[in-house]
Parts: C-alpha cells; sequence; structure tokens
C-alpha cells in the first residue's frame, strides 16, 4: 500500500480486522443514514452487520459468489439512491474476489460527488497495491491484526 498526498492524516491502528468496520459504522455514518454494502462474501456481509449494530441503513449489492463488484450494477444502485457511504471489500478472501477499487471509487465520485468510498484493506494489505488519495477513496482501513 502506498499513501500519496499532502492531505489527510495517515494512522497505524492495531486490533481485529472488524476494527475499521466499527470506525466507519460509529464515525462516519449516523443513525438511520445508508450504507451501500458492495456485496462480495463472507467480510462484506459482516461488515453491512456490523453497520446495522449502530442503527445505519444497509442496502445489499450482492454479486454471485466469486465475482468482483460489476461497475455496471454498482452505478444502476447509486443512479437509484443517494448514500452516506458505499463500501468496498479490496479482496475477499472467503470468495478469492479482488476488486477494481480505483474504477469503483471513480464511479462513486462521479455519480454521488459527497458519497464517502470506505474500503476495507484488511486481506490485501501487503500484498495488493492500492495507491491511496489517487483513488478516490475517502476512507481506507488495512488494520495491522
Amino acid at each position: 500500500m502506498i499513501y500519496v498526498g499532502s492531505t489527510g492524516q495517515p494512522f497505524v491502528i492495531a486490533g481485529s480486522g472488524s476494527l475499521g468496520w466499527d470506525f466507519v459504522a460509529c464515525n462516519l455514518l449516523e443513525p438511520g443514514e445508508k450504507a451501500l454494502i458492495c456485496n462480495t462474501g463472507y467480510f462484506s456481509d459482516s461488515w453491512a452487520m456490523c453497520i446495522k449494530a449502530y442503527k445505519g441503513q444497509v442496502v445489499n449489492l450482492q454479486m454471485p459468489v466469486g465475482a468482483a463488484v460489476c461497475p455496471k450494477m454498482l452505478e444502476a444502485a447509486l443512479k437509484k439512491e443517494k448514500y452516506k457511504i458505499v463500501c468496498l471489500t479490496q479482496v475477499d478472501t472467503s470468495t478469492g474476489v479482488k476488486n477494481d477499487i480505483k474504477t469503483l471509487a471513480s464511479i462513486v465520485k462521479k455519480i454521488q460527488p459527497e458519497c464517502l468510498v470506505t474500503v476495507d484493506g484488511v486481506c490485501a494489505f501487503a500484498a495488493e497495491v492500492l495507491v491511496i488519495l489517487q483513488n478516490n477513496e475517502d476512507r481506507m482501513y488495512p488494520i495491522t491484526q
């Protein structure tokens, strides 16, 4: 992972992989606000449960098992409803899926520029490339676990 930019503040946080979900759910989402979960497997399901625990409204954009997030499906979902945050998992080891964060984040920012793009990067950390702040992510959390 590469941090690029003169704005923002990187934080190193030690904890379980799910700690990032809690950070997003309790700091970026008010009760009743909508989160679009781009669901590619177990970790997306768990993130949705976490957001529900903090009283966020979850809209599940379910992908077939083993499939990455479909850009056209994401675009359609964003045109249908307004969201406070979009939740993406960079790599979901439960299904072997790797998402194209750069493309997906760009779609979100094109259609809903005020929407926050959050990325679960735990399973991708130190194995996949993600250039933070050049791919339109608002929050990326690779927890050290």
